[in-house]
């Protein structure tokens, strides 16, 4: 069963009005306050910009760097690649006209040719892979875009 209401309370009139008079100047007075720009929050806003295209020419420069010391290991890899499959049909002209007597068993002739050649490409293949990974060209076209952006 629910409980009765209670009664209201009776509260005179001119108490309130006593008490609303009382609290008006503190409101009026935070209302302005409220109502006035915060100057601080824009204090440091100029140097946040600065700092933020500090950061971004930075950045873009050390991607750049990181993008041709890229270049730099991928064409030293393609370049012991290279000399790494010459030096295996090197091995095998000197095997097959059989060049100053030089000879070797088969077994080792396969393990060779097998194992350092997987190796030698396997390295290239990751190393072409971190080159042109996803990520990398993603941020290497937005900063393109930056500054093409930065030129307009």
């Amino acid at each position: 069963m629910p409980e009765p209401e209670s009664p209201p309370t009776e509260i005179a009139v001119g108490e309130v009005l006593q008490k609303l008079e009382r609290i008006k100047p503190t409101a009026d007075a935070e209302a302005l306050e409220a109502d006035a720009p915060d100057t601080r929050a824009l204090e440091g806003e100029d140097d946040l910009n600065i700092a933020g295209q500090e950061w971004l020419k930075q950045e873009i420069q050390r991607t750049g760097q990181l993008h041709y010391a890229r270049l730099l290991l991928l064409i030293a890899l393609f370049v012991l690649v290279i000399l790494w499959l010459g030096s295996i049909g090197g091995l095998v002209v000197l095997l097959g006209f059989l060049v100053w007597g030089f000879t070797l068993s088969d077994a080792v002739v396969i393990a060779y040719m097998t194992t350092t050649t997987i190796s030698v490409l396997g390295l290239f293949k990751i190393a072409a892979g971190w080159l042109f990974s996803e990520t990398f060209a993603n941020l290497a076209q937005s900063i393109r875009e930056l500054r093409k952006k930065k030129k307009a």
